[in-house]
């Protein structure tokens, strides 16, 4: 990959990759917050949900 740089000294990406502009970057780092954020909180709520869901106490003419 060949990289271009300018008279000012700064860097300058092809023309291909002109979109991974600044607003790029924020796009994607707020979908992969939100993505982690989403799993995160399904599984707080089945991790809670399987708590309240205790096996019944087995009964003493079960186990005899």
């Amino acid at each position: 990959m060949t990289s271009f740089i300018l008279a000012n000294g700064k860097e300058m990406l092809p023309e291909t990759f002109h979109f991974l502009g600044l607003g790029w970057w924020v796009v994607h780092i707020v979908a992969i917050v939100a993505v982690f954020y989403i799993g995160y909180m399904f599984g707080k709520k089945g991790a809670a949900k399987s708590a309240e869901e205790t096996p019944p106490e087995p009964s003493e003419a079960q186990t005899e």
